[in-house]
């Protein structure tokens, strides 16, 4: 998948010295995304780095969320939808990690329950037969806030 090396190259500009590994989870929903993004050092240390890069986040958060929108299209199964949820790992002097989730739900402490009209505009963008749709995205469709 051609964003997986561009995802690397971001996630490597926002490697210093010491780091193991950085990891960004996005969190998607229809037209709602979120990031976190975590640097990890030798000792199991770990650090947000959007607030280790202070007011130059915008240059590692936008790219990344522009490549997770591209890849969750990409990722797009016929019936099945794309995924929620992708947590993608770089190793410092290894490769990136991919691991996304077609079920669970998207929610976090900023962003706890589903709301109706991005729960309708991912069955628009990524339509999934009746047996693909998660109780919670049903739900969702149904009685979102």
């Amino acid at each position: 998948m051609a964003v997986q090396p561009r995802m690397a190259a971001v996630l490597d500009s926002a490697v210093v010295d010491g780091d193991v590994r950085v990891a960004a989870t996005l969190r998607a929903l229809g037209n709602h995304l979120s990031l976190d993004l975590m640097a990890v050092d030798a000792s199991g240390g770990s650090v947000n780095v959007v607030d280790r890069l202070g007011d130059g986040f915008a240059s590692v958060t936008s790219p990344l969320m522009d490549l997770a929108d591209e890849h969750r299209a990409a990722s797009y199964v016929p019936g099945a939808g794309s995924w929620f949820v992708g947590v993608f790992t770089l190793s410092v002097g290894g490769g990136l990690e991919v691991e996304t989730d077609f079920d669970s739900a998207p929610l976090t402490g900023s962003y706890p329950v589903a709301r109706r009209a991005d729960c309708v505009r991912e069955l628009e963008m990524f339509p999934r037969s009746e047996a693909n749709i998660p109780d919670w995205l049903s739900e969702g469709v149904v009685s979102g806030a």
